[in-house]
């Protein structure tokens, strides 16, 4: 959660388009923020079975705060505590913020963090590898508690990522609690560190926050209440229709410019987010044989027009979106270099790659491959209308240079799910997308070796020695140093296409102030604290 004072607020919000010198934040109201995604089972952080369902946010960053949080630029801050490391052995001494408290003014104590520690390990989803290389938890005193680690750990600061409440759930079955609230099961009372509280869960339809009145930031959330709510998949109607105030409503371009003409909504439009969409090239078993050949690949990579398939998908809703250039990379980080920007579109080019591989075209004008025509299955979420419009532009480009291109849709299940399309292999060609949320996605784990999601298949043991250095590296630079070494090598590899950062577009109503066009590291809501309403519009 962000602990903004009010002047800072202020300042932000007076360069927000039709804000008003006047304007000025004021407390009070309520905000209804829409999601067309099928509500979860639970609300309990840390769980595999509450992540079933699809939360348009992850609340408890708006209820429960962790030791940092993330910021917009992929970095994090202290939140309930401050921080230092040593390197040898690696350990991390977190010091709690005096103030910090829970809503029943309880203080939050270095044995929060350890029971944490201990819930996290034991819990149904099962730790991530950063918690695995936890030796030990210490409570050095009320407020200090020192985590020592098995192994240097570049990602440590996404742990304690909720803290709980010891004082709260201590004795109590953890796979149990938190269904359809987040409260102290001793007492049946709304429990939380963060500006807001859980009120009311009318399952599968709306969820209630309200103002924790003894938040202990700089200052207490400006809205009484937050609300969440499951609306039609139709974005404009729940809009339109008063059933939503704050909506993702992506970036279909038809949309944008309706929107764009009603009165009563802005558009904020952040071309720099945490998800992103590639080209998955089907190496390994499975694939078409061609695509072991460095050639052909790095010919599909010179034969697809990346920023033309940008233009036309979002030219209307982010026309300054540049394709991505980088495997390892976002935009939106400090350490990205263009390492991809060599494929340019240069049809010519591919042309001159495929003569050389020996792929010669046919009366047809397609290609074959040592007497196997090059006719590569593509495949990609079905219903997603921006992922077919980029398969039917792809399709159109590789043509040009003698490949054939046969799309093929498949369910969410079919291409994610155990033995789909991507675990089996069975593609040529994946337009995949992407979240960084860190773990493998983060430091590239998904292009070693051995990782269950590398779905092209890729082993390079040069690639394997850069990326299995990358968790270990706590020094931002150096790890920067190590991940470019490793994209350069993908980039010659071609194991995927990086195409574009998928811009997110937010609907928001006038009088709503304060939502920034952020990254959604921490959802819809991130700063949710810092809304407030104009009762003036």
């Amino acid at each position: 959660m962000a602990r903004h004072v009010a002047l800072a607020a202020l300042a932000a919000l007076l360069l927000v388009p039709g804000a008003g010198a006047a304007a000025a934040p004021r407390f009070g109201g309520a905000v209804v923020i829409g999601s067309p995604s099928s509500p979860p089972a639970c609300l309990r952080p840390y769980s595999g079975v509450c992540r079933q369902g699809v939360f348009p946010d992850p609340i408890w960053r708006t209820v429960l705060a962790g030791a940092f949080e993330p910021r917009e630029d992929l970095t994090y801050a202290p939140d309930l505590a401050e921080a230092t490391f040593t390197r040898d052995p690696f350990t991390v001494t977190y010091r709690i913020r005096p103030q910090a408290r829970w809503s029943d003014g309880t203080p939050v104590t270095a044995g929060d963090f350890a029971f944490t520690f201990r819930t996290v390990i034991a819990s149904e989803l099962g730790p991530e590898d950063a918690w695995r290389r936890i030796r030990r938890v210490v409570q050095v005193d009320a407020k200090t508690v020192r985590v020592v680690f098995r192994l240097p750990t570049a990602d440590w600061q996404r742990l304690f990522d909720p803290v709980l409440p010891r004082h709260a759930l201590e004795g109590e079955d953890f796979a149990q609690v938190w269904r359809d609230e987040i409260e102290n099961p001793k007492t049946g009372r709304p429990i939380g560190s963060g500006p807001f509280l859980v009120q009311r869960w009318e399952r599968g339809k709306e969820l209630t926050l309200v103002r924790n009145p003894a938040y202990w930031g700089a200052r207490k959330a400006y809205l009484d209440r937050l609300l969440f709510r499951w609306v039609p998949a139709d974005p404009l109607a729940a809009l339109r229709t008063g059933q939503a105030d704050v909506m993702i409503v992506g970036g279909r371009p038809e949309i944008v410019t309706e929107l764009r003409r009603e009165p009563d909504f802005r558009i904020l439009v952040n071309d720099r987010a945490l998800s992103w969409e590639q080209l998955t090239i089907r190496v390994g078993a499975g694939g078409h044989r061609a695509l072991r050949e460095k050639a052909v690949r790095q010919a599909l990579a010179f034969g697809i027009d990346r920023v033309a398939i940008v233009r036309d998908l979002f030219g209307d809703v982010a026309p300054g979106l540049r394709p991505l250039e980088s495997a390892l990379f976002l935009a939106t980080e400090r350490s990205y270099r263009a390492s991809w920007s060599r494929y340019a579109y240069r049809p010519a080019e591919a042309e001159r790659l495929l003569d050389r591989a020996g792929c010669r075209r046919g009366v047809d004008g397609i290609r074959a491959c040592d007497g196997e025509r090059l006719t590569l299955r593509f495949v990609t979420n079905a219903g997603v209308q921006r992922r077919q419009r980029t398969l039917e532009l792809v399709r159109a480009h590789l043509r040009r240079i003698g490949v054939e291109a046969v799309p093929e849709y498949v369910t969410q299940r079919n291409m994610f799910g155990p033995g789909g399309v991507l675990a089996r292999g069975a593609f040529d060609l994946a337009l995949v997308g992407w979240s960084r949320t860190g773990g493998e996605v983060a430091d590239g784990g998904v292009f070693l070796c051995t990782s269950e999601l590398n779905f092209a298949g890729h082993c390079s043991r040069l690639i394997d020695r850069d990326l299995q250095q990358v968790p270990r590296l706590l020094d931002p630079a150096e790890r920067g140093k190590v991940l470019h070494s490793a994209d350069r090598k993908l980039a010659e590899a071609v194991p995927v296409i990086p195409l574009y950062q998928s811009p997110n577009v937010i609907a928001v109503r006038r009088a709503v102030r304060g939502v920034p066009a952020h990254p959604f590291f921490a959802g819809v809501s991130y700063r949710a604290e810092d809304w407030w309403l104009d009762r003036g519009r």
